[in-house]
């Protein structure tokens, strides 16, 4: 469900006359959700996205949630309603109490029922470990090197006699903080900020597949040179780990030979060093720079 809305909420492609903030993110996915059914309801009627805090309007944000909730108790219609919100923290179970996860934007956490706690524990351990909601040694300091991406939750809700919200299920899903395209780990930041900054036209392709699994690239750019210097419509993006396993580079390299085949090139980046010190190599250039400009950027690609 969580690649399903983001897909049809256009939160995988980016241009560079666009913005997107939260405030657009949650305008965009009631609306995406609008012709689909869950459990036979229309989507948009048990889709709740908070809206961005603001202390000026904080009695209806409030409101609104607490209809949200007075709505899941007085249906009793035994219908879990789906909640989507930015992720703030994720309290695991301790001492005998109950996980939980807090959302930006609300007051009231969600509860973790024992199922769910131990599915995101499990299936999202690679999102707890590489993201904001990664443990610090020392909360009072930043941690050196690039941001990590934020946490987008996408959970399956019920509540209580005493209008707690607990969660059946859920999922966790890594985004670039600013733009909210999915970003698994910090060298997608890295890369996605370049390709911001750069003002490339790219995309994300989201797929619910292990990466292992897939048939395509991740990203693609659009409006480039390939590397002898000839405009092509697309050309694909890999961020492949260093200790990828041999038949893992074998599949990748599989995938890159059939794209070649389609005239799409491949840039391939293999992060190696510490978090904090790795630097991207030069991205393709657009088709649009000036000769000089893309001839250098070619060269400086063909060496690095």
């Amino acid at each position: 469900l969580a690649c399903l809305l983001w897909e049809a909420a256009s939160l995988c492609p980016w241009h560079p006359s666009w913005t997107r903030d939260w405030g657009r993110t949650r305008y965009q996915l009631p609306r995406a959700a609008e012709g689909y059914e869950i459990n036979g309801r229309p989507a948009e009627r048990v889709l709740f996205v908070p809206r961005v805090f603001r202390a000026e309007a904080a009695a209806g944000l409030n409101r609104e949630h607490e209809d949200f909730v007075r709505e899941m108790m007085t249906a009793n219609d035994g219908q879990p309603r789906i909640m989507i919100g930015q992720v703030r923290s994720f309290i695991p179970e301790r001492d005998g109490q109950p996980g939980h996860v807090m959302l930006r934007h609300l007051r009231h956490p969600i509860g973790l029922h024992r199922a769910c706690h131990d599915f995101i524990s499990r299936e999202c351990r690679n999102v707890l470990s590489n993201t904001s909601l990664a443990p610090r040694a020392d909360d009072r300091r930043p941690q050196p090197g690039p941001r990590r991406p934020d946490v987008i939750g996408i959970f399956s809700v019920e509540a209580n006699s005493r209008g707690g919200v607990w969660a059946r299920a859920g999922w966790l899903l890594p985004v670039h903080g600013s733009t909210y395209l999915p970003a698994a780990n910090h060298d997608a930041v890295l890369l996605i900020e370049a390709l911001v900054n750069a003002r490339h036209a790219f995309q994300y392709l989201l797929s619910e597949r292990q990466p292992s699994q897939r048939h395509a690239s991740d990203w693609l750019v659009r409006h480039v040179l390939d590397p002898q210097g000839n405009p092509v419509a697309r050309a694909a993006l890999e961020i492949l780990d260093p200790g990828s396993s041999p038949q893992f580079l074998q599949a990748r390299a599989a995938i890159a030979q059939r794209m070649a085949q389609q005239g799409i090139p491949t840039w391939t980046w293999v992060p190696s060093g510490p978090c904090g010190e790795r630097q991207l190599p030069p991205l393709p250039p657009s088709d649009q720079l000036p000769q000089q400009i893309a001839h250098q950027a070619l060269q400086a690609l063909e060496q690095s």
